[in-house]
């Protein structure tokens, strides 16, 4: 990337001047001229690079093996990737109106009280962190995660809940503590 940059006299934004992809350069109407350059002013190539940081962002939260959801001060939902959804669950109808899937989640859980007041917690003391399992009346049982979202400063700006499902997992320890039991009697015949 070429950066040129110069001052436009009394505080007015800087133009940096950008060597841009062949692709860019056709869309804007460029394409024929290989070497021109597209001029950006500093505001530009800031929001550029915040569009390009929410992309990344994105990209990390849709490819995530847990589901994510993020929640702000308000209890209003920020972000909830698609395997959030997955895992609970969603109807579609209600994947946008967080009050709707609160209501649904306490649906889906085999102890809805239970749930209901780990949640309420949760959102009345915004400093604890709790790892717990959740389990689900079709025997889903998830490992949900939540912590306060705060940034550098320590600023409070929400919660964020991870959720993974372990269902095999606890299916495969209950087989092994199964057999642990069986392997423990001396089953092979004795003579008489």
């Amino acid at each position: 990337m070429n950066l040129s940059s110069s001052n436009q006299g009394q505080g007015t934004a800087a133009n940096a001047e950008v060597s841009s992809p062949p692709a860019l350069r056709e869309a804007i109407g460029g394409g024929e001229a290989a070497g021109s350059a597209v001029k950006f002013t500093a505001r530009d190539q800031t929001e550029d690079e915040l569009r390009w940081e929410t992309i990344l962002a994105e990209v990390q939260v849709d490819s995530a093996l847990d589901g994510i959801l993020v929640v702000d001060s308000h209890g209003e939902k920020i972000l909830q990737n698609q395997r959030h959804r997955e895992l609970w669950k969603i109807p579609a109808h209600i994947a946008e109106n967080y009050t709707e899937q609160l209501k649904f989640f306490m649906k889906q859980t085999k102890h809805p009280d239970e749930f209901l007041k780990k949640v309420s917690c949760l959102y009345t003391h915004p400093d604890e962190v709790v790892r717990d399992e959740v389990e689900l009346v079709d025997g889903t049982i998830l490992d949900r995660y939540s912590s306060p979202v705060r940034d550098k400063a320590g600023k409070y700006y929400g919660r964020v809940w991870i959720v993974r499902d372990i269902t095999e997992r606890r299916k495969q320890e209950a087989q092994l503590r199964q057999s642990q039991k069986l392997s423990e009697f001396d089953l092979t015949p004795k003579k008489l």
